[in-house]
């Protein structure tokens, strides 16, 4: 069973640092605005979430800048 993009925008709620929260917020309002199909909106909201989530708290997206981060993770 799928989860429901509702659902999947919630758990945005879950990551545990804030500035991050508010960054794939605004990715999803964006992928909103830009006519993308839910289906594509919730398969990068759930990539993105679980990813954030396996961040410490003190992580933002934005002190990412080596890909042996990401990788890493």
């Amino acid at each position: 069973m799928s989860v429901k993009l509702s659902t999947t925008v919630n758990n945005i709620n879950t990551i545990p640092n804030t500035e991050n929260q508010l960054l794939i917020k605004e990715f999803y309002e964006f992928m909103k605005s830009s006519g993308t199909s839910e289906k594509y909106q919730n398969n990068n909201l759930k990539t993105i979430i679980a990813f954030g989530k396996s961040l410490d708290a003190s992580v933002s997206f934005y002190s990412i800048n080596k890909r042996e981060y990401i990788i890493k993770c």
